[in-house]
């Protein structure tokens, strides 16, 4: 399969096709975008697509370099992916010293670096040093959510291409086509997907259906009856074996938006909790937009404490005092 499989982002698989046909291409690229919308796939692609063996300028997904890069298992391709909670500068040390190496078997020996706006201060500039003169048989490859954490030097030694969340046409025919998931199935996730496809969450799905219904009759009662139980609940949310916490502050952003989607008056069959309309609406009436506003930014927050390494447990359990603070 080629760059055809990628759905919805036309515009940079035109960008990379078009850099395939030139005889020499930069050397370093940044993949900007939304995560969970094709960007690490359309990596591999690209680096099958320099170094496949029977067909120029595409992957056709069966010579032994594609289906090597396809699993990750190419001599001449290195994955870089943050260690906890950033990229380390003795990874970067690695990059500097592994593309010194003329390639093995294939015709440039590419990097990628997943999540490069992880890059810490040193890890930075370590990698600026690879960036300035980097071999004629390298090719790097950054992916990044945006630039805003992005060095400038680094944004600007590389050639950007831009990925977009994706529309709910080529979610629903990657839901059918790639997973097989039935109508019912695909309806829910689009719903959830808003634009991105995670993987985990198809894997998961009854677990997050289960979730779902639980959070949802909590959410249309008074939270502080409640406060025992789901002071109990932070416990199984918190697991980081199955990121139970991200999918209930994911339903949570959901809910909270169902509540403002109602006061505004929009189609009440675009909410993601349509089987609990009645509920969100005697919901909608007792909060003031403002009090559903901080409950949704206690959300957001509560995510951005917990990636930057927060004790789970504890950001959740201030999250539910908070919460019924804002609520009652």
């Amino acid at each position: 399969m080629g760059f055809e499989s990628i759905l919805g982002q036309d515009h940079a698989i035109t960008s990379l096709q078009k850099a395939l046909r030139q005889e020499r291409m930069p050397s370093a690229w940044l993949f900007c975008g939304p995560n969970h919308v094709g960007k690490f796939q359309t990596a591999l692609l690209f680096a099958q697509a320099v170094n496949c063996l029977s067909t120029p300028g595409n992957a056709c997904g069966h010579c032994d370099s594609c289906r090597q890069i396809e699993h990750q298992s190419h001599a001449d391709v290195l994955l870089v992916e943050p260690q906890d909670s950033d990229i380390r500068i003795d990874q970067i040390r690695q990059v500097g010293q592994w593309v010194q190496f003329h390639p093995g078997i294939g015709k440039k020996r590419i990097v990628i670096i997943k999540s490069a706006e992880k890059l810490n201060k040193e890890s930075s500039n370590a990698f600026l040093k690879t960036l300035e003169d980097p071999p004629l048989s390298t090719l790097i490859i950054l992916l990044a959510e945006s630039t805003g954490q992005l060095l400038e030097t680094i944004v600007s030694r590389c050639q950007m291409v831009r990925f977009y969340y994706l529309n709910p046409i080529h979610v629903d025919q990657i839901l059918r086509e790639k997973f097989q998931l039935v109508e019912n199935d695909r309806q829910f996730l689009q719903s959830l997907a808003m634009g991105q496809i995670q993987e985990d969450w198809i894997n998961r799905l009854d677990s997050i259906r289960k979730l779902h219904q639980r959070l949802a009759t909590i959410m249309s009662q008074s939270i502080s009856p409640q406060m025992e139980t789901l002071l109990k609940h932070c416990q199984e949310w918190q697991s980081t074996k199955h990121n139970e916490w991200g999918f209930l502050l994911s339903l949570l952003e959901f809910w909270f938006r169902d509540l403002r989607w109602i006061q505004c008056g929009l189609k009440p069959e675009k909410l993601f909790y349509p089987t609990y309309h009645r509920e969100l609406e005697q919901a909608a009436v007792l909060y003031t937009e403002s009090r559903i506003t901080e409950a949704f930014e206690l959300v957001i927050k509560t995510r951005i404490d917990i990636q930057n390494n927060a004790n789970k447990l504890l950001a959740l359990e201030h999250l539910w005092l908070s919460l019924k603070k804002v609520l009652g």
